[in-house]
Parts: structure tokens; sequence; C-alpha cells
């Protein structure tokens, strides 16, 4: 029980290195998911846009072209500040980890850095902490958005075609057994 108790402090305090920007972080993500469900959006105008006499509607009233192209700008410059948002993060999350790793490697006693070999160190420090912190700034921002995109692209199938998309959510883990039986 002392170990849980052990790994649970060092799970917060790599949390707390890894993440000093929480903030941006947060805003990073909901701004990725903002864009993700802007994107939703974009096959819904296109099937309105698709019919001729909403074509040339929009084609006479260049306001709403004007609007159209802004949408659009807008869902990328959002989308944009995400990409930056969280690649800021994770590069300040990564060097503060590489500082943390360093200041913990210098101070243990020469003895137990013998036993260790250079290589070894060498990919903790950059492998091992670039992975902890991909799992941080990008996993979990990326699972969360795709989730989103997955949950309202099935909300949105339902309400074109409830039951075609209830038969093709059903024939899904069909497709999977084949995969399955060769594990």
């Amino acid at each position: 029980m002392n170990t849980n108790v052990s790994e649970a402090s060092d799970f917060k305090k790599l949390f707390r290195i890894c993440l000093p920007h929480k903030g941006l972080l947060i805003l990073g993500v909901f701004c990725s998911v903002l864009g993700a469900l802007a994107e939703l959006i974009i096959p819904q105008m296109i099937g309105r846009i698709v019919d001729v006499k909403t074509m040339h509607y929009i084609l006479d009233n260049k306001l709403i072209m004007l609007g159209g192209a802004a949408f659009f700008l807008i869902i990328y410059l959002i989308q944009g500040i995400a990409i930056y948002l969280l690649g800021r993060v994770g590069a300040d999350a990564m060097n503060r980890l590489q500082t943390e790793f360093t200041n913990y490697t210098f101070s243990l006693p020469l003895s137990q850095i013998d036993h260790q070999s250079a290589g070894d160190l060498a990919s903790r420090l950059t492998n091992d902490i670039s992975e902890v912190t991909k799992i941080v700034t990008v996993l979990f921002p990326q699972l969360t958005i795709n989730l989103i995109i997955v949950c309202g692209s099935v909300l949105m199938l339902l309400k074109i075609n409830f039951k075609l998309t209830l038969i093709s959510l059903l024939i899904i883990p069909i497709c999977f057994i084949p995969h399955f039986a060769r594990l």
C-alpha cells in the first residue's frame, strides 16, 4: 500500500513538472474541440449547398459567400491556435522533464550512476521523456477530439437516417470478428 501512495505522489509530481501551463493545455484542447465540432457542420453545409436553388441564392448574395469564407477561415484559425498551444505546452513539458531528470541524475551518487550505461541514460533523457510528453500533450487531446468527432458523426448520421445508422453500427463489431479470431 505504501508503494501505491509513493507512485501516486510521483505521478502528481510528474504531472506538476510536465504541465505548468494547465491553462494553455485546457485552452488548446478547447480550441481543438471547437474546431472539431465546427468541422462536423461542414458536411451539413455542403449538403444544403448542393441544391441548385440554394446555390444560385448563395452566388447572388455576396455577403453569404463572405460569411462562408469567414467561417472556414475561423475554423482553421482556431485549429491553428490549438496546434500552437498544444505544441508549446508539449515543448515546455519536455524541456522541464529533461531538466528535472538531468538534475536528479546529477544528484545521485557516482556509484549508482556507474551501474547504468551511458546509452541507457541518454535514451531515458530523450526517448522516454519524449514519450511521456506525447502522452500528456498529444495523446490525451487527440483522444478527446476523436471521441467528440465520432460521437458527433454518429449523432448526425442518426439524424439523417436512424435505421441505416443503427444497422451500420451493428455491422461494425461483426467486421472485427476476423481480426480477433486471428489473435
